[in-house]
């Protein structure tokens, strides 16, 4: 093999590890927000002695919480689909799977489940669910400022007609 073949694979393993670690901790996050969630106010967090519940240690607690709770809710997992294509295309140099097509699906997938979410999660009254509600503090704020402005009726139809024209445009047939 030459140097440019062992570097790809090098990084493909490399990314695998980081969305295997970020996959790991999100989804304990999803189990041990609760307990953990003090830990973001202690001044010591970082200190060996403090304790944290999440799988992926404390470093894994800061990144579950910046993807689930800060910024797309559990939408932010399409995020985590994106980094295994991206290591998948590293590692086997596959080229069959469009990377840029594959971006652009799950990044506004993830932004648009983060609305999706964030309005039902503020229907059923479950918008503090894993810190930042079902679609996370990002969507919480983008459906919050169109129920301000335009109401939530209206609010509910964009939200279909977005999902709608998404689902549309990705389709294949």
């Amino acid at each position: 093999m030459d140097k440019k073949v062992t570097l790809l694979k090098c990084a493909g393993l490399a990314v695998f590890v980081l969305t295997a670690f970020i996959f790991i901790s999100s989804v304990s996050y999803l189990f041990t927000w609760k307990s953990d969630q003090s830990l973001m106010d202690h001044p010591d967090m970082m200190e060996q002695g403090v304790e944290v519940a999440n799988w992926g240690g404390k470093l894994g607690y800061n990144t579950a919480v910046l993807l689930v709770a800060r910024c797309f809710g559990l939408g932010s997992f399409a995020l985590i689909i994106l980094l295994g294509a991206v290591a998948a295309r590293l590692f086997f140099r596959n080229r069959q799977v469009g990377l840029l097509r594959t971006a652009f699906i799950t990044v506004s997938g993830t932004f648009l489940s983060s609305l999706l979410l964030s309005y039902l999660s503020s229907l059923f009254g479950s918008d503090t669910s894993f810190g930042g509600g079902l679609g996370g503090d990002a969507g919480y704020a983008v459906v919050m400022w169109m129920e301000n402005l335009v109401g939530s009726f209206v609010t509910a139809l964009l939200l279909i007609v977005l999902t709608v024209g998404w689902l549309i445009i990705f389709n294949k047939r």
